[in-house]
């Protein structure tokens, strides 16, 4: 999965809810590590009162190496 479409399906999974407005997301990537921070604003019952929510996991990057073979 290319960043690109990380992003795409973060905003889709983030939308499914519904009470999320001006959705921010954020992927970075080394060799070894991605980290996704999603920040939004929620939809509020209390007036002038704008909370917000953010988000940030990460994970090891999935790398094939073949095995080596000695002879």
């Amino acid at each position: 999965m290319w960043p690109a479409d990380g992003h795409t399906a973060a905003g889709r999974w983030v939308e499914e809810g519904g009470l999320l407005q001006g959705l921010e997301i954020s992927i970075s990537r080394t060799p070894t590590q991605v980290n996704v921070t999603i920040t939004s604003g929620v939809q509020s019952l209390v007036p002038f009162w704008e909370p917000t929510v953010a988000a940030t996991v990460q994970g090891p990057v999935e790398v094939f190496r073949p095995e080596s073979r000695h002879r």
